[in-house]
């Protein structure tokens, strides 16, 4: 537990805004004009207010996978469903998307106009634009790989 002074600085840093712990930072050694060095006061338990800011400052929280909570460099993805696996299955096959999405979703009862829309919404999806994007990508190897192929696929075109 804390005690005295550091405590009475804790409860105060707790409540700050960000914008108030960056002047209460900028204001830290700007009092009176004075040039006086933070770090050469009497006392061990004598501390700036910006190291005073720094111990009541809370560690990031680490999630099991080992990242820090509330990152935007690393999301966590879900994996794809059955039906949005035959939804990129479909697509890949070369049908449209908006027969892609009826073969994945047999009871979809909506419009065309709908169906169309939710299939490009669907496919604007990362993780589905990723696997259409690997399997183009083996097809162009195999293509290239074997003439034949490849003039078969020229004479589809």
């Amino acid at each position: 537990m804390i005690k005295g002074r550091k405590a009475r600085r804790a409860r105060t840093v707790s409540n700050m805004t960000g914008k108030d712990y960056m002047q209460a930072l900028d204001s830290v050694g700007q009092d009176d004009g004075e040039a006086e060095d933070v770090y050469t006061l009497d006392g061990p338990d004598t501390y700036s207010e910006a190291e005073q800011m720094a111990d009541a400052a809370e560690a990031p929280k680490i999630r099991g996978d080992g990242h820090v909570v509330g990152t935007a460099e690393w999301k966590r993805t879900r994996p794809l469903t059955a039906q949005q696996q035959a939804f990129a299955q479909g697509v890949i096959q070369g049908k449209s998307l908006r027969q892609a999405y009826r073969d994945a979703y047999p009871n979809a009862q909506a419009n065309d106009q709908s169906i169309s829309a939710t299939a490009a919404r669907l496919m604007k999806d990362e993780r589905i634009t990723k696997l259409v994007r690997e399997a183009w990508e083996e097809t162009q190897e195999a293509l290239t790989d074997d003439p034949q192929a490849m003039r078969r696929h020229v004479v589809r075109q």
